[in-house]
C-alpha cells in the first residue's frame, strides 16, 4: 500500500491524501493527526513532498511519528522540500539561482508560494538536510536509516530529498 500526502495529482496504486478538495484526493484531510483509517493501517510507502515545510515544527514531529507507526517493517517515508539555507543564501546574495525561476529559489523557498492566497501553499518552517534528519530522529526514526539525496522533483539545486526506512524487526531461529 502506497499513500501520497499532500500531493497534487493521483496515481495509479497510490492512495492520495490532501487538505485541499481542489486535488480531488482520497481522503481530504488537514494533518496531522492523520485519519484513522491512514494509521490504522501499515503501509510500504509513504511520500510526502513540498508538505512537511507546510506545518509548524511541532506537528511535523508528530506527523513523522505518526507516519513512523504506520509504516510497515522495511517501509520508505520519502519527503522532498526547499533547502533553507539554500534560500537564504540566494536571498543574501551568495548564491546565483539558475535563470528563468529566480523568485522560487529565495523567499518562494523559504515562505510558500503567496500567489495562490490560500495558506495551505504557505510555509511554516524550513529545514536544512541536518535538522530534518535531527527531526526524523526525534519522531522515531533511526539515523542509519535515513538517506539524504538530491531532489528528483521540483528544483534539484533548491531542495532534497530525505528517504526514511522503517527498521526491519528482528528475528530469531
Amino acid at each position: 500500500m502506497k499513500l501520497s500526502i499532500g500531493g497534487e495529482r493521483k496515481r495509479d496504486g497510490w492512495v492520495t491524501l490532501n487538505a485541499d478538495p481542489r486535488y480531488e484526493p482520497d481522503i481530504v484531510a488537514a494533518v496531522p493527526p492523520l485519519p484513522p483509517y491512514v494509521v490504522d493501517r501499515q503501509w510500504d510507502e509513504v511520500e510526502a513532498f513540498h508538505m512537511v515545510e507546510h506545518v509548524h515544527r511541532w506537528e511535523a514531529v508528530e506527523l513523522v511519528s505518526q507516519i513512523h507507526w504506520a509504516l510497515a517493517p522495511g517501509g520508505r517515508f520519502v519527503v522532498e522540500l526547499p533547502d533553507i539555507s539554500y534560500c537564504m543564501k540566494v536571498f543574501l546574495g551568495q548564491v546565483k539561482p539558475p535563470r528563468g525561476a529566480e523568485h522560487q529559489f529565495d523567499l518562494w523557498g523559504i515562505y510558500g508560494d503567496w500567489n495562490h492566497r490560500n495558506p495551505l501553499y504557505c510555509h511554516k518552517f524550513g529545514y536544512t538536510p541536518k535538522t530534518l534528519c535531527d527531526m526524523f530522529v526525534e519522531a522515531g526514526f533511526q539515523r542509519g536509516m535515513l538517506k539524504v539525496k538530491p531532489a528528483e522533483t521540483h528544483y534539484p539545486q533548491r531542495d532534497f530529498r530525505l528517504e526514511a526506512y522503517k527498521e526491519e524487526p528482528c528475528t530469531t531461529t
